[in-house]
């Protein structure tokens, strides 16, 4: 018969943000959002390990907002595989990466968003045995009432939340041989994100994110005698 191990935690938060701006008072925002959390972990047998956690905030802009999350891992050598999933969300601010680059002086009043939410997923399985080690992730994110940059006129833009879901799956790989001072590495990331189009129906891909790259990492390490190693990466394409 199995013994069931478990732990607990609860508590209270509060956080508080704040930005006042003397040049564009128009941006200006506060937020405070005090929330109560809990989470529970608890060993089901000798290889599997489970967690649920929860954190519910009262936003003082966006009201209430409930952020679960369960995550599951399994161990026996020599595999290790681990399966999460959760759920969050996000209070906008003017600082976005265009403002960030660019400044808010072409920027419309900071009005009228709804709060972003995400879930998100994924799945590791690890695999080790004498000097080699890999392991493999699985993962999706799904972000809904994303909040963009809209161009209103040649010189004004707006933060706009945008119809659909901004979706990111994909996986990665790795491969790591140790053999005394020597350590080859090796990866690789397929990465497919989209986001709605903002003036017709559709989707187009995320700019600035690469579909693949790939690593290579090659090292030869010698305590109090010195290292030598080699880097090679690649990015591939990806639209600006």
């Amino acid at each position: 018969m199995q013994t069931t191990y478990a732990s607990w935690v609860g508590g209270i938060a509060f956080q508080a943000d704040d930005y006042e701006s003397a040049v564009f008072p128009g941006f200006d925002y506060s937020y405070e959002a005090p929330a109560v959390f809990g989470q529970i972990d608890a060993d089901l047998g000798a290889n599997l390990t489970v967690a649920a956690s929860a954190r519910w905030d009262d936003h003082s802009e966006y009201g209430s907002q409930f952020s679960p999350r369960l995550s599951a891992l399994y161990r026996a050598e020599p595999w290790t595989i681990r399966a999460s999933w959760g759920r969050g969300f996000y209070a906008p601010t003017p600082f976005v990466e265009e403002t960030e680059a660019a400044g808010l002086s072409r920027l419309a009043p900071f009005t009228g968003l709804e709060a972003e939410t995400a879930q998100t997923a994924s799945l590791d399985i690890g695999y080790a045995a004498g000097p080699f080690e890999t392991s493999l992730t699985l993962f999706r994110s799904d972000i809904d009432d994303a909040v963009r940059l809209q161009s209103v006129a040649a010189d004004q833009a707006r933060l706009i939340n945008v119809d659909g879901s901004t979706t990111t799956h994909g996986v990665e790989a790795l491969l790591r041989w140790r053999n005394g001072p020597y350590v080859l590495t090796t990866n690789y990331l397929y990465l497919d994100a989209e986001e709605p189009t903002i003036t017709s129906v559709g989707t187009r891909a995320v700019p600035l994110t690469p579909r693949h790259s790939a690593g290579l990492v090659a090292m030869w390490e010698a305590h109090d005698r010195g290292r030598i190693g080699l880097e090679v990466y690649y990015t591939g394409t990806q639209p600006l």
